[in-house]
């Protein structure tokens, strides 16, 4: 049943590029549109799961450069929501589980997170603020938690709807068969006290951070996120 059905979104995805844009007739399309209609019902079908059908999920990871998971690590989350991936921890990674497009966006945007903590916190030990308190590593970790609200923030996408619900449906589904004994355990989130200027320098920087991803070596940088 698998083998007829993939044949059958595989004749849908041709009869959807019967278009005039791509050299047929008027009559022509119509006709291909008409057809695609019936085969989506008879075979209880929508042009989404036509689509989806036809990528690949794949897995990858991240180092996090550290042997525990920092306490800003729900950035990651983030980031799963953002791309449409699932992501999960198993020390000392961050896994992410998606389509191929969304997982290469992830952990690219992962990478930059992590290399904003080095850079940027390392900019913020050179500051008075932090060098005129006794309570350094407080001060730090302060700084590291404002950083990571502001990305959390400026990562934050519409709720999704339509194709970004039935791409996240796809992907669990997909998990599952391909990692059946995996389980997820949520993580409680606490309330921690906070270096307020710290956490406002924080803050600053995640404004800072260059959230966009070249489409190569000369093209011109496209904006992601504000």
């Amino acid at each position: 049943m698998n083998n007829e059905l993939n044949k059958i979104k595989a004749k849908i995805r041709a009869l959807t590029s019967k278009t005039t844009e791509n050299g047929c007739t008027e009559a022509e399309a119509l006709v291909a549109m008409q057809k695609v209609g019936e085969l989506l019902e008879i075979y209880n079908l929508n042009l989404t799961d036509v689509q989806l059908s036809e990528e690949i999920c794949i897995e990858d990871k991240v180092f996090l450069r550290r042997r525990t998971i920092p306490r800003w690590a729900h950035v990651f989350a983030s980031i799963g929501a953002f791309t449409q991936t699932k992501p999960w921890t198993n020390r000392p990674y961050i896994y992410f589980f998606g389509f191929e497009p969304d997982v290469q966006m992830a952990v690219y945007l992962s990478n930059i997170v992590l290399n904003a903590m080095e850079t940027e916190t390392a900019a913020f030990k050179r500051t008075k603020a932090y060098l005129s308190t006794t309570r350094r590593r407080f001060a730090t970790n302060s700084f590291k938690l404002g950083l990571a609200h502001r990305l959390d923030q400026r990562l934050v996408r519409p709720a999704g709807k339509g194709i970004v619900l039935h791409k996240m449906a796809a992907v669990e589904t997909e998990l599952r068969n391909q990692q059946p004994d995996l389980r997820f355990r949520s993580r409680s989130s606490k309330r921690v006290m906070i270096n307020r200027d710290a956490y406002t320098a924080g803050q600053e920087a995640g404004d800072r951070v260059n959230l966009s991803r070249p489409l190569g070596a000369n093209a011109e940088t496209v904006r992601l996120l504000t």
